[in-house]
């Protein structure tokens, strides 16, 4: 959660992309595997590591932090429409 917390903090104005994964702790996430050695999770593998992620995202902590810096979150169709309306 630190590096999350700390990434969103560090941020400047403009557009950024936050890609992730999130997801629960089941088995079959749990089987999922990376093929590089540095990519691999250890203490539960893709599993936890996604329910991980699913837990930054969705608290209240990351929320306050987002309102704070002013970050407006969208999605990809808002940014193309508002892409056209500049043309």
């Amino acid at each position: 959660m630190a590096q999350a917390m700390k990434q969103i903090d560090a941020l400047e104005p403009g557009l950024w992309l936050w890609f992730c994964h999130p997801g629960i702790d089941s088995p079959e996430q749990r089987a999922l595997i990376h093929t590089a050695r540095e990519d691999i999770f250890l203490g539960g593998g893709v599993g936890a590591h996604r329910a991980e992620v699913l837990r930054i995202m969705t608290s209240m902590d990351l929320r306050s932090l987002l309102m704070k810096k002013g970050v407006v979150l969208t999605n990809y169709r808002e940014l193309q429409e508002r892409e056209s309306r500049s043309k």
